[in-house]
């Protein structure tokens, strides 16, 4: 999950906690401050949110961020928490919330998350940066496809604005702070887990079974496919077991002596062994 708060907002921390719970891989944050950009990475929910709740108090005046990781690509490292620097400058980073087109998702066995790629390698060198141009804008936002959310904070003196944020309308404005998605609310029943919200499929409100199809139309409620035919993108097929040794997903894995069986909300899929 990926919330954004404009200048002057301070952070709600019951809803960041509802946001870590679902999304365990990761916390970090960024503050735009007179000195630069305050950014913090931890795995510890407790120690991120206390001291971006701190820092927050000391710096309200520029806008930040707040991202916990629910890992799809690459390793689940600290090095893979967002936010991340754009083109490697420290004036200027990046959060995302969904997963990103095929061409910045990394190569097998590669450590780099697929937003990691995307700040640190595209973004600025193929992918141009000049966010204060609405054609730019406007062709970052086609190429992102209406799921995935991005957040850039900037003191870079060539840019208007300090923040920036694309396909905000796929997000949810909630008391003056900016949620990529509805994890940020409060869980429902314990049925219902991961999948809370609108099935993009039927667009019905809060009819996810526990494995994420819904039970209206019966379409996966996170890419809208029938069960078994998920996008490879769609954060259900990657909401699997991973090798301990390797961190791939088990179809992937190659590591010996690893067993996996991975299954959807209606049977077994495959059951994968490395020999």
């Amino acid at each position: 999950m990926l919330t954004y708060f404009p200048e002057g907002v301070l952070p709600d921390a019951a809803a960041l906690a509802n946001g870590a719970a679902m999304n365990p891989d990761g916390h970090g944050y960024a503050i735009a401050t007179a000195n630069g950009i305050v950014v913090g990475k931890s795995f510890d929910f407790d120690e991120s949110l206390e001291q971006f709740t701190r820092l927050r108090h000391e710096h309200p005046s520029g806008p930040a961020l707040f991202h916990s990781r629910f890992r799809t690509h690459g390793r689940t490292s600290e090095a893979n928490i967002h936010p991340f620097e754009v083109n490697h400058q420290p004036d200027t980073v990046l959060a995302h919330n969904g997963i990103l087109p095929a061409s910045v998702q990394p190569r097998r066995r590669q450590k780099k998350s697929d937003t990691r790629i995307f700040a640190e390698d595209c973004l600025g060198k193929s992918i141009p940066a000049q966010f204060d141009d609405a054609g730019v804008r406007l062709g970052l936002e086609r190429w992102l496809g209406p799921w995935n959310k991005v957040v850039v904070l900037t003191v870079a003196p060539q840019y208007a604005k300090q923040s920036y944020l694309f396909n905000e309308n796929a997000g949810i404005w909630a008391d003056g702070i900016w949620y990529s998605n509805s994890d940020f609310e409060p869980l429902v029943s314990p049925a219902h887990n991961r999948y809370r919200g609108t099935c993009i499929a039927c667009e019905s409100l809060d009819t996810a079974d526990p494995a994420g199809v819904c039970v209206i139309c019966g379409h996966c409620v996170e890419c809208a496919s029938l069960p078994g035919f998920c996008a490879r993108w769609c954060p259900r097929i990657w909401a699997i077991p991973l090798c301990g040794e390797c961190e791939l997903p088990a179809d992937e894995c190659e590591c010996p002596l690893f067993t996996t069986t991975v299954t959807s909300s209606d049977d077994t899929i495959r059951s994968t062994t490395s020999p």
